[in-house]
């Protein structure tokens, strides 16, 4: 399990707070990330996105294990004011294009993770890191569009 310092425990509606850990970039990463997840949301007691928040997420690392480079993180952060809870992965892929949804052949048996994390997220996007790698985010609003 990725070592995680977790900050004291508040009302997730009322204060940010993130966790982050860091990764090897192998077949165990997207367990990890999931297990992660879900401990951290459930730990902080945001409604209803732990089972969510960990298929999101185990999607997006799964991406960033296959097609990223390097090693691999992610960052679970809740936004009170907005009451939305991010998800982002990273990774060291440099120079790769944009990560789009694809629409997978019908006996394909890969190719519907970002299908997935597009259904399930409110948001989602990505953007490039400082050292040139790649992020993917989304957000869940467990709340809906409204407060918690």
């Amino acid at each position: 399990m990725p070592v995680m310092t977790i900050p004291p425990r508040l009302d997730p509606c009322l204060q940010d707070w993130e966790v982050s850990a860091h990764l090897h970039a192998d077949a165990h990463a997207p367990r990890l990330c999931r297990r992660a997840v879900t401990g951290v949301v459930r730990e902080y007691g945001v409604p209803g996105v732990a089972e969510d928040g960990a298929l999101v997420a185990g999607e997006l690392m799964t991406n960033a294990v296959q097609h990223g480079l390097g090693p691999v993180a992610f960052r679970v952060a809740w936004y009170a004011v907005r009451a939305r809870l991010r998800l982002t992965v990273w990774d060291e892929g440099k120079g790769r294009a944009p990560v789009r949804p694809r629409e997978p052949g019908p006996d394909a048996e890969h190719g519907r993770g970002l299908l997935i994390v597009s259904a399930l997220a409110a948001d989602w996007g990505q953007y490039s890191t400082p050292s040139g790698g790649k992020a993917v985010w989304a957000e869940l609003a467990p709340c809906g569009d409204g407060f918690c």
